[in-house]
């Protein structure tokens, strides 16, 4: 489904056409007229305010030695300059003062605007119009009125999850985002920052004051707000598993709310990292508070509700911020879970409503902000978290969507987030969705009578398309937009792991025979290496930005690594090791440019963790002709016979299946095992030549009875159902995502049984929030109707009654939670 609509996408961009200037975000207003403005050596242009439009000036006198090859002078008198950028009351009111009125005439280019920003504005549409539509040294006549709808267009950095920029990287998101008239940028922040009151809690390549001053500054030049951050509730466990601070939890990932101490620390973070920000806006964050009541703060849970905590804890906190000066922001997601919070909070805090999927509409996520007249700013997402390379098709619905809803309810502005949730991501793959996100920002999509949502969408996707490759890389066609749109595409391919990057630390035996399809693989790879061709073509002729197409060359090398090493896999299995050589050859190259990569952006804090990966994968190729399977014959199902074998069929194996070593004197593999409960199946194969595999060991999950176990949720990693039901408490099923109401897990024997007792014990010690806050624990002796016998308490439920004959058992959410769930065993008797 989703390659149809990419293909949708891409076909509607060929239809459009391209526009008629390169210029991106879009202006508001252009006229075509005859003729054009040629540049030459003896050009002058004139600045009214030097000592504010000077910086401006600058960069166009920049843009024409690079792209031109010509000098640009200053001259004192207007009069005799053909570049007059001028300071005009009246030359472009708007509401925001951030629009600017550009006229190229033949013999004349005005830039007229009331403020600086315009005029920064107007300098950065002049730059394009010579970097991308150029003949020569000539630009094409024209009058543009131009405007922003929106005040603050904003982008996130998260610089806590592993990688943390160096401030160069950060000085050059700063450059190239304003560029395309983004004026708002925040680091998002849980631990990183280095505090000269608690010194323990940073990384030693923490990021410092000193540092988000000196960004402050550089960016106040670009006309872009540096605003603070700190994460001031939720998110916590990075600072909570330092021993001094734990005893601050609510759990392992919540700031207890109950604690006097708790606000005496955020005081003292406050008092450091505020004043490091000049900007009077600052982000509390304050999501994903999972478990909140379930410690330090259950009686006043008990007493005032979540709501009356989660506000209070809100307006404590900006009480701190309001003493400092700034005005605090905050995520909106648990407001919008207890609507109860909304009234209560500060009058002029900033409710930040996110969203990363690509709905249709997200009027539910601001209107409940919007009727108590709380400002808001829409935050959509890149889709690049826990990616080899972002989910564009995703992005650029969920980035105009959200941004259009929030345009036509009143949005004060846009902050588009990029996060790092597995610390792997590399920024510069992210620049096309960041100006998307700009260009929606300064001109949001809107939806007409005559022109729907998805065609006013594909209508702006195909102009920006057209206009990125040349404005962001100078390069002088369109068709870098193709490519970079069909590689996000290629995620739609079973090959490719959904271009998660966990797809390249995947096991490649267990991969391959769930995809033993090698005509697809082949295919796969071919896609890959023409991706990575096109991106290094570009690399050769870009004059802006080119090192970033590095990185995309590196994305197109890991998507081509996935299938490469299943076909490696299917050689083994003929005798072949030369493919596993090969492609282990590959993965030391894939680590050392990721290495090189990794310190364009970064700094060196984290790189060593995700330099394992690629070690511990190095290891497991090097040893897979040795290698001995455990296997389901059906697969997926432990109650099907269990088959062990070699990728050599010349190896003779040992097994055990209670958990011992095996050994030479152990049992002799010959037929598939039947396994009768939940057993640890351990195996070992010994060749001719004298080579002794590894001991592997395979945990087969059983009911403690003939059963099915189902559920209607998401399952996360291999936490399957069944694990809800094998009489050991230390595997359990974990679903995935945000529990909705009606979410179920179920037990149906294949013959009804005869039970007195009940008890269901959800959450786990290390995971506290992911039990069931709000459920009933049902059964039934048809296994079709469901009666209630008992209520989930503090994620426990117990049913005690007279003996019955009982066909199901059901689990099931009786409200929306915010958290995931985890069923650690329901026990019978």
């Amino acid at each position: 489904m989703m390659l149809s609509l990419i293909s949708l996408v891409l076909a509607t961009h060929a239809v459009n056409g391209p526009v008629q200037l390169k210029v991106s975000p879009q202006p508001q207003s252009i006229k075509l007229s005859t003729g054009s403005f040629t540049f030459k050596n003896s050009t002058l242009y004139s600045v009214d305010k030097m000592s504010e439009d000077g910086f401006a000036a600058d960069q166009l006198v920049e843009e024409v030695k690079k792209d031109l090859k010509l000098p640009l002078r200053q001259s004192q008198s207007a009069t005799v300059s053909p570049i007059v950028i001028t300071r005009k009351r009246g030359a472009h009111e708007d509401k925001i003062g951030q629009g600017y009125h550009l006229e190229i005439r033949p013999d004349h280019i005005e830039l007229s605007a009331q403020t600086s920003d315009g005029v920064f504005y107007g300098i950065q549409t002049l730059k394009q119009l010579i970097r991308a539509n150029r003949q020569g040294r000539s630009i094409p006549a024209c009058t543009i009125d131009d405007w922003p709808e929106l005040r603050y267009r904003g982008w996130q950095h998260d610089i806590s999850r592993g990688p943390i920029p160096t401030l160069a990287y950060l000085k050059k998101e700063v450059r190239t985002l304003s560029e395309f008239k983004l004026n708002m940028f925040t680091l998002y922040t849980e631990h990183v920052f280095k505090l000269k009151k608690h010194p323990e809690i940073a990384p030693n390549d923490g990021i410092t004051a000193s540092e988000v001053q000196k960004l402050s500054e550089y960016a106040k030049k670009y006309h872009v707000e540096v605003v603070g951050n700190f994460q001031s509730f939720g998110h916590f466990a990075n600072i909570l598993k330092v021993p001094a601070y734990a005893s601050l939890g609510e759990n392992p990932w919540v700031l207890s709310p109950a604690k006097e101490e708790s606000y005496k620390f955020l005081s003292d973070v406050y008092s450091e990292i505020a004043p490091a920000y000049e900007s009077k806006l600052f982000n509390i964050n304050c999501d994903e508070v999972s478990g909140l009541g379930d410690g330090p703060s259950k009686d006043l849970v008990k007493k005032i509700g979540v709501a009356g905590v989660y506000a209070n804890h809100i307006n404590r906190i900006a009480d701190l911020l309001h003493a400092r000066g700034k005005t605090p922001m905050m995520w909106g997601d648990i407001a919008l879970n207890y609507p109860a919070i909304v009234p209560r909070l500060p009058k002029d805090l900033i409710v930040l409503p996110w969203a990363y999927d690509a709905r249709a509409s997200f009027e539910d996520q601001i209107l409940p902000f919007t009727k108590y007249g709380l400002r808001f700013m829409v935050c959509p997402g890149v889709s690049c978290w826990s990616q080899i390379w972002p989910d564009t098709h995703n992005a650029i619905i969920n980035i105009s969507n959200f941004i259009r809803d929030g345009a036509r309810l009143g949005a004060m502005g846009v902050l588009n987030t990029a996060w790092d949730d597995d610390g792997q991501n590399l920024s510069n793959d992210d620049w096309y969705e960041f100006c998307w996100g700009a260009e929606c920002s300064w001109k949001p999509v809107k939806v007409s009578r005559t022109v729907g949502l998805d065609a006013a969408r594909n209508s702006r996707v195909s102009q920006f398309d057209d206009c990125f490759p040349q404005t962001f890389y100078g390069l002088q066609d369109s068709s870098l937009s193709s490519a970079i749109n069909r590689m996000s595409a290629l995620r739609s391919n079973p090959i490719s792991g959904g271009l998660g990057n966990g797809a390249i630390w995947r096991d490649p035996v267990d991969t391959f025979a769930k995809l033993n399809n090698i005509t697809a693989l082949q295919d796969f790879s071919r896609s890959a290496r023409s991706l990575q061709s096109e991106f290094e073509k570009a690399r050769s002729t870009s004059t802006y930005n080119s090192e970033s197409l590095d990185y995309a060359s590196f994305a197109a090398k890991e998507i081509r690594f996935l299938s490469d090493v299943l076909l490696a896999v299917n050689s083994l299995k003929s005798g072949n090791e030369d493919g596993i050589k090969s492609v282990n050859s590959d993965l030391q190259k894939l680590k050392s440019e990721y290495k090189q990569l990794w310190m364009g952006e970064n700094r060196n804090w984290w790189l060593d963790i995700n330099l394992k990966r690629f070690d511990d994968l190095s290891k497991k190729l090097d040893t897979l002709s040795q290698r001995v399977l455990i296997e389901s014959s059906v697969p997926g199902n432990s109650q099907s016979p269990i088959v062990i074998r070699s990728l050599s069929s010349l190896a003779k194996i040992h097994f055990t299946t209670d958990g011992r070593a095996p050994s030479e004197s152990s049992l002799v593999y010959s037929s598939p095992i039947k396994l009768t409960k939940t057993s640890v199946v351990k195996a070992i194969g010994f060749w001719p030549d004298g080579k002794v595999s590894q001991v592997q060991s395979e945990t087969f999950y059983l009911p403690l009875i003939p059963c099915q176990v189902t559920t209607n949720l998401a399952v996360y990693a291999d936490n399957f159902p069944v694990k809800a039901f094998d009489g050991s408490e230390k595997s359990f099923f974990w679903s995935e995502g945000a529990l909705p109401k009606g979410g179920y897990l179920t037990v149906d024997f294949d013959e009804p049984k005869m039970l007195s007792s009940i008890r269901v014990l959800t959450g786990h010690p290390d995971h506290t929030g992911d039990f069931l806050h709000r459920g009933d624990l049902e059964v039934s002796s048809d296994g079709q109707v469901f009666k209630k016998v008992a209520e989930f308490t503090n994620g426990e439920a117990h049913a005690d009654s007279a003996a019955q004959l009982i066909r199901a058992i059901r689990v099931i959410a009786t409200q929306d939670q915010n958290s995931w769930l985890i069923i650690r065993e329901i026990e019978i008797k």
